[in-house]
């Protein structure tokens, strides 16, 4: 079954790929998205062999798709798609702003709590972990990321890390460990 999906996915890659060349009739635009999907496609399989692979280490690939089917929606010529087109890319941009705001506050409060905590000299430091879709701050959950989150925050080598979740992450992650 894990078989077939990865054969559904290289091919809606693959047709994706067609679609851009066959509806985008300006030769710049189309290398410009061939360039695209190629280092995002390169990116994502680069991210999967990566030690330090989470959710957003394929960000580019998702926006480049979203920008591509967007172009490509207004490109077909039919009315109704601009407008929808145009009503989605101005949510999904209010949505990126909104989340990467967020990412900044969490990140900023995130920061001081575990200054205070290396200040105290505590043996165990908590870390705030980040939800799922806030992307590029990952938790530190295995041995590469503890490793490199504790040369990051300056995080004695003696002192452990505990990952605390809160709120309904809290709920998931009891219920994923039971």
């Amino acid at each position: 079954k894990k078989i077939s999906k990865k054969i559904q996915v290289i091919v809606y890659i693959v047709l994706f790929i067609i679609s851009v060349n066959y509806y985008t009739n300006n030769k710049k635009i189309k290398d410009i998205f061939n360039v695209f999907m190629i280092s995002s496609v390169s990116l994502g399989i680069m991210s999967l062999v990566s030690p330090i692979f989470d959710k957003g280490s394929i960000i580019l690939f998702v926006l480049s798709l979203i920008m591509i089917t967007c172009y490509l929606a207004v490109s077909m010529n039919t009315k109704v798609l601009v407008k929808f087109v145009k009503l989605s890319t101005f949510l999904l941009v209010v949505y990126y702003l909104l989340m990467f705001a967020m990412i900044k506050y969490i990140d900023i409060t995130r920061t001081n709590y575990i200054k205070e905590q290396i200040d105290a000299k505590s043996s165990i430091i908590e870390v705030k972990a980040n939800p799922t879709y806030y992307i590029w701050r990952y938790n530190p959950v295995d041995y590469f990321q503890v490793k490199d989150f504790k040369e990051y925050y300056e995080i004695p080598n003696s002192s452990s890390i505990d990952v605390k979740y809160f709120g309904i992450f809290e709920t998931v992650e009891k219920s994923v460990k039971e």
